[in-house]
């Protein structure tokens, strides 16, 4: 027997934070929000992680018992990172 996966399972926690996070996304995109930390000298490498720990912080649980997840931080990535690295480089300049 075949089982065709035709979506992504993504977790709870991105499941029920999705609406926050893409709405967050797009006012960075748009200008409307500005990035809580400003870029300066950090490389993307670096600044991703601060960027994850904004929308998290934004979207999460007011901060409470919103530690560095590898899986969490992944999956954003998964689902953003292309918009993110897209907001990184408008704001570089």
């Amino acid at each position: 027997m075949k089982i065709i996966i035709t979506e992504r399972q993504y977790s709870l926690y991105l499941k029920r934070r999705y609406h926050c996070m893409r709405e967050y996304v797009d006012q960075l995109k748009s200008g409307d929000e500005k990035l809580r930390i400003p870029i300066g000298e950090f490389k993307w490498d670096t600044y991703k992680y601060l960027l994850i720990a904004g929308i998290r912080s934004k979207c999460g649980n007011n901060g409470v018992g919103e530690f560095f997840d590898e899986d969490v931080h992944n999956e954003i990535m998964g689902m953003f990172g292309d918009e993110l690295i897209e907001i990184y480089k408008m704001n570089k300049n």
